[in-house]
C-alpha cells in the first residue's frame, strides 16, 4: 500500500496491490511524486503488485508538505515501434496525495508543531502582550489584491482559540493512539 506520509532522508519501501496486470507489455512502472519538490522512481512487478523502493538518498532533498504522486507505465521511445519517434508512451495506474515530512537535520530552524499548535501558541502569546509584530498582523495577498488583519478583539481571540485548542486535542489524541474524535458517553435515566 501506498503510505500517507513518507519521512525525508529514510528509505521506504511500498506496493501498489493488484495493478500490475494493468502495466501493458514492455513498459515499465514509475511513482512520480510533485509538490514543493519533485521525485521519479522506477518500480518493479513483483506478482500482481507494483514495488516501489525509495533510498535516503532519494528522499534526501523532498521539503516538508503536501504532495501529489501519480503511478505510471512508460514504454521509452527506443523500445517503441510506433511510428512517432521520439514520443514516450505512458499509460495511467493511479494517484493520490501524500505528506512528506521533512528531515530536522541540516534544516536550518526546524518546527515541528502541527499548524494548529502553532495558532494556539501565537494566541496565546498576543493574550500574554508577548507577541511579535508577526504574530500581532498579516497580509493575505491575492490575484485581486491584498488584505490585512492587524487585531482581534479578545473575545474573537478567545473564540479562535478555543476552536484550534480542539484541534490539537484532537491531533494528540490521535498521535497517542486515541480516536481522532472525542468520546461521549450518555446515560438514560427514567422520568
Amino acid at each position: 500500500m501506498i503510505p500517507t506520509d513518507i519521512r525525508a532522508h529514510f528509505d521506504v519501501e511500498f506496493s501498489v496491490p493488484d495493478k500490475a496486470s494493468e502495466i501493458p507489455d514492455g513498459y515499465t512502472p514509475f511513482f512520480v511524486l510533485g509538490g514543493a519538490s519533485s521525485l521519479k522512481i522506477e518500480g518493479a512487478i513483483d506478482g500482481e503488485d507494483i514495488a516501489f523502493a525509495l533510498t535516503a538518498d532519494e528522499t534526501e532533498e523532498l521539503a516538508t508538505g503536501h504532495y501529489w504522486y501519480q503511478v505510471v507505465a512508460e514504454l521509452e521511445p527506443e523500445s517503441s515501434s510506433s511510428s512517432s519517434a521520439g514520443a514516450t508512451s505512458r499509460t495511467f495506474i493511479a494517484q493520490g496525495e501524500i505528506w512528506v515530512i521533512g528531515k530536522i537535520t541540516g534544516a536550518g530552524a526546524y518546527d515541528g508543531r502541527s499548524v494548529a499548535k502553532q495558532l494556539v501558541d501565537a494566541i496565546d502569546a498576543v493574550m500574554l502582550n508577548k507577541a511579535t509584530l508577526d504574530q500581532q498582523s498579516y497580509v493575505i495577498q491575492s490575484g485581486s489584491g491584498s488584505r490585512s488583519l492587524v487585531r482581534c478583539s479578545v473575545e474573537e481571540l478567545m473564540e479562535l482559540r478555543k476552536y484550534y485548542a480542539a484541534i490539537v486535542a484532537a491531533e494528540n489524541r490521535a498521535a497517542n493512539g486515541g480516536s481522532l474524535f472525542k468520546k461521549h458517553k450518555f446515560e438514560f435515566v427514567a422520568p
